[in-house]
């Protein structure tokens, strides 16, 4: 995998104790991070139970792993955005009276078709997807580098799917061959 010298200086701190086959970014990693956190925040005192580790399974459904997957990265994205970026009040599952909220389908069975249109629009413009990084960086390369330098960098083996997924045609150059030749 190659880096450029900004990207570098980014995941440098992430490389020092690692091997180089190693994933950078680690599911497991980042849990221990969070219940230590947890752990840091506790007002009970340990002597009165429930001490670091004690109440959890020996076998959980379901374990952090070592790696994330192209679909827990993209969920991590977008449970990241949700909280940084909520949306309007009138645009959240209601609290209920006795605590908690109303259920997904409550909310979904609850918004109007305008509401939900908003919804859709004011999420396009506070959320993003992981696959828009690289459409925007093959769009980015193909028009500084051309196509052959975002087919190498995307690591396509074949142009035509560099060409037609990910780079967007440069509609500038349209403008300036028929500025040129009249």
């Amino acid at each position: 995998m190659y880096f450029g010298p900004d990207a570098e200086r980014v995941v440098r701190p992430f490389l020092a104790e690692r091997s180089p086959g190693e994933p950078l970014f680690s599911p497991a990693e980042a849990e221990a991070e969070r219940r230590e956190r947890m752990s840091e925040r506790r007002r009970t005192p340990l002597s009165c139970g429930n001490r670091p580790g004690t109440n959890r399974r020996a076998e959980p459904a379901r374990a952090a792993g070592d790696a994330y997957t192209t679909d827990s990265y993209r969920r991590a994205i977008e449970y990241a955005c949700a909280r940084a970026f909520p949306p309007p009040e009138h645009l959240r599952p209601a609290e209920l009276p006795g605590g908690g909220r109303e259920t997904r389908a409550e909310f979904e069975a609850r918004l109007t078709a305008a509401e939900r249109e908003e919804l859709r629009r004011w999420g396009g413009e506070h959320r993003w997807r992981p696959n828009q990084l690289r459409h925007n960086a093959a769009t980015r390369i193909r028009h500084e580098f051309g196509l052959e330098a975002a087919q190498l960098v995307l690591g396509h083996s074949s142009a035509v799917v560099t060409d037609a997924v990910y780079a967007e045609r440069d509609e500038r150059r349209v403008t300036e061959v028929l500025g040129r030749i009249g």
